[in-house]
């Protein structure tokens, strides 16, 4: 192999390997957007996503919900979309004794 193609070709890897590990922006997209209502699986309303913290492969790993005055975390494989906003596998209860975010 050439000398030129071969460093063509090492340029090439390295770049691919860069893209491949940034993270991915559609996975960012996935999680719900800072706003969306959250309610439990019985339909009552537990609060709306406040913040979204994303994980080290860059998908979204924690949803911060808000009740009033409080933040709680909430795992984000915890939710799933419907009728334009998120539900939970916890009853409003469960969530309720979440420890609250400092």
């Amino acid at each position: 192999m050439r000398p030129k193609s071969t460093l063509a070709l090492l340029a090439l890897a390295a770049l691919a390997a860069g893209v491949m590990m940034q993270p991915s922006v559609a996975a960012a997209q996935a999680a719900p957007p800072v706003g969306s209502p959250v309610k439990d699986k019985a339909g009552a309303t537990i609060g709306v996503v406040e913040r979204i913290i994303l994980g080290q492969d860059g998908r979204p790993y924690q949803l911060m919900i808000r009740q009033g005055a409080v933040l709680r975390p909430l795992l984000a494989e915890a939710v799933t979309p419907r009728g334009g906003g998120y539900v939970t596998v916890l009853s409003k209860a469960e969530f309720e004794i979440l420890p609250a975010a400092d």
